[in-house]
């Protein structure tokens, strides 16, 4: 799952031991595989800490639902055997875990859990006279047909996420797919199976009535199903807010905002940004010819959106025209000074020596004859001549000749220097060293191909240069020059784009499904049409928070667009079950225990989910919030618009019914 992280680890001991001898020195790791090797340690660590706490809150409110600790601990024990044995299914049939499904477990605990409810429910309102098997068949009989919509329902909408072109979140969903499948499962025959063992009946904790919840006969649900018009109306007018609310809503395909703040090669990342404007993230043109690459690496220059070129570009220095003019002014004013001068050696100085001494003896000869001027003079010349013998001894022609020779390799080297500064022909792949420039040429197949690195240039208002406000513009800009650029920033770019494309049609073609298949099982246009109604307005009314929040939807969340159809029909399908099942009882499909037996499976969800609100991965954390949220807001639809509309339609049957028999 994180196959670089060793290596990761061994460079930061490294690194600390070299800190350790330099004191005010900061130094870390940064880059690419550095970041996605950290987000990976932390969605690990993320996820099994919200499965954990996703057990425990699920349990703990089971125990505070129905009153008594034995079933729901059972209830938990039969999810976990469902759930091994989705760890076995994914080790013979993928084999590993990535980012995204790493997070299966927390999913299949707040799913998995709602078939175990039902049954616990149905147990518990069968009579305490009643033999084991036959209270098992009534349980079967009231909460099988419910159930194993649900499971269809919700397996299926996760598994129209393998059709997607992305394979991590196809992996994902076939996963969460089997894995429902199988806890049903395990909730059909380990379940019963415990609690059989344990016998039929409970001790509650208290008095079951003391926490029985009155809503579900008489209360304000029942108020707000019989004003059913009213209903009605709030409900498209908040729904219309919500429309207006998810059309301002983005996708963003950052991922640096995805990942934990705490992150050590995030944080070193965004301080490399802000010291000197430079990412991680760059794009890649591949130039087949020196002039291509030259010419590309020009047009990349000429846009604000970049901010420098790197790689091969090294060869095409900004500014290159005027760099040239300024050389060649130089090489006029330095021409003189680069020209080879003769040398002189000191045994060029010999005879100078020997006349200097000659002129010396010839006029001390008439020294006591000559003036007082001239007497001076030939002191001076003695001095001189000696002066100059000193030049000629055995030893200074060697020291001499070796100053002369060192001087003249120093200049000669110096010259060489200024001349090659000063060389107006073009710098080629071979006036760099290799380690600087090798690793963007490409010279197989007897060709040179060039590799050049373009670094955006982000304005004040954006911090990330996978921020959509920049990206796209971006991408924009260097694919006018290069339609096939390349680079990690290129591959988010595009591949982000696939994703979004394809949930998208993985959003439509699991509505189509799911109303597929529950008109197969009510065999009624209204009764599917009923079910889908309140999952679409928790759908749209969930974007709008979203919006409201200034959040936006992004390469963790727009997993919601398939799921929310799957997971939220349930509760609407036993509405519809417990309708059919009571047409006359009020309000209409939530007596029975049906409204608090959904309410307990949606708060079940909604704390699986919210149990990964609790990750500092921010990926993981946002697409707690957005399941979370949409779970309440579809059970919130469910308990409120979907009993108005079954009223309407049980009054308008009973007008019918009147009106028949009046005639």
């Amino acid at each position: 799952l994180n196959a670089a992280e060793p290596a990761i680890i061994d460079i930061r001991h490294a690194i600390e031991a070299v800190l350790a001898d330099h004191d005010g020195v900061e130094a870390g790791l940064t880059g690419i595989d550095v970041m996605e090797s950290d987000e990976t340690a932390v969605a690990i660590r993320d996820s099994t800490m919200s499965s954990i706490i996703a057990l425990v809150l699920i349990s703990a409110l089971l125990i505070a639902a129905f009153r008594m600790v034995r079933t729901p601990l059972l209830c938990a024990a039969a999810l976990l055997v469902g759930i091994s044995w989705t760890f076995g299914y994914l080790t013979f049939a993928i084999g590993h875990l990535q980012i995204l499904s790493v997070v299966f477990v927390a999913i299949l605990l707040g799913l998995g859990i709602d078939f175990g409810i039902h049954l616990a429910a149905a147990m518990q309102h069968a009579p305490r006279t009643m033999p084991v098997r036959t209270a098992w068949a009534h349980a079967f009989r009231e909460t099988g047909p419910g159930m194993l919509t649900g499971a269809a329902t919700t397996a299926a909408a996760f598994a129209i996420t393998a059709f997607t072109d992305f394979r991590g979140v196809a992996e994902m969903g076939m996963i969460a797919s089997v894995g429902i499948l199988l806890c049903l499962v395990a909730m059909y025959l380990v379940l019963p199976a415990l609690m059989t063992l344990g016998g039929k009946h409970e001790k509650h904790i208290g008095s079951i009535h003391d926490v029985e919840i009155d809503v579900f006969r008489e209360g304000w649900l029942t108020v707000i199903a019989t004003h059913p018009r009213t209903t009605l109306a709030v409900t498209l007018a908040i729904t219309a807010l919500g429309v207006v609310g998810a059309s301002k809503l983005r996708f963003s395909a950052d991922l640096v905002a995805l990942q934990a703040d705490h992150s050590p090669s995030v944080q070193w990342q965004q301080r490399i940004v802000e010291r000197t404007g430079t990412s991680v993230w760059y794009a890649v043109s591949i130039a087949d010819s020196f002039d291509e690459a030259r010419e590309r690496a020009e047009a990349f220059r000429g846009f604000f959106s970049v901010s420098r070129i790197a790689g091969a570009g090294a060869l095409f220095p900004e500014d290159a025209a005027l760099k040239d003019i300024a050389i060649a002014e130089t090489r006029l004013v330095l021409a003189e000074g680069l020209q080879v001068h003769p040398k002189m050696f000191p045994e060029e100085a010999m005879p100078l020596a020997d006349a200097l001494n000659g002129l010396a003896r010839n006029a001390g000869r008439g020294n006591s004859v000559a003036p007082e001027s001239l007497s001076a003079s030939i002191e001076a010349l003695e001095s001189s001549a000696s002066r100059a013998a000193l030049l000629v001894s055995e030893a200074c022609p060697t020291c001499l000749q070796e100053i002369s020779s060192g001087y003249a390799k120093v200049r000669s080297e110096l010259f060489a220097q200024i001349g090659g500064l000063l060389d107006e022909s073009p710098v080629g792949p071979g006036d760099l060293p290799e380690d600087l420039i090798g690793s963007f040429l490409d010279t197989s197949g007897g060709e040179t191909r060039y590799a050049i690195e373009i670094f955006p240039e982000l304005p004040e208002s954006v911090q990330s240069p996978l921020d959509p406000a920049f990206l796209g513009g971006f991408m924009d800009d260097v694919t006018s020059i290069d339609p096939n650029a390349t680079g990690v920033i290129a591959q988010v770019y595009y591949s982000s784009a696939v994703i979004r494309e394809s949930f998208i049609r993985a959003g439509l073609l699991a509505l189509v499904v799911v109303a597929v298949m529950v008109f197969c099982v009510f065999r009624s246009v209204s009764d599917a049409a009923l079910c889908l109604f309140p999952v679409i307005v928790g759908f749209v009314l969930t974007f709008g928070i979203l919006a409201a929040t200034g959040r936006s939807i992004d390469l963790a969340n727009i997993i919601v667009l398939p799921l929310m159809f799957g997971i939220g029909i349930d509760a609407g399908v036993h509405v519809i079950h417990r309708a059919r099942a009571a047409p006359t009882a009020r309000p209409v499909g939530l007596t029975g225990g049906t409204g608090k037996a959904i309410t307990l499976t949606s708060l079940t969800t909604a704390t699986g989910f919210a149990a990964m609100m609790l990750a500092s991965h921010r990926g993981i954390a946002g697409l707690g919030f957005t399941l979370s949220v949409g779970i309440i807001l579809t059970l919130l639809a469910c308990l409120t618009i979907l009993p108005a509309m079954l009223e309407l339609r049980a009054r308008r049957l009973e007008h019918q019914i009147r009106s028949a028999e009046s005639c």
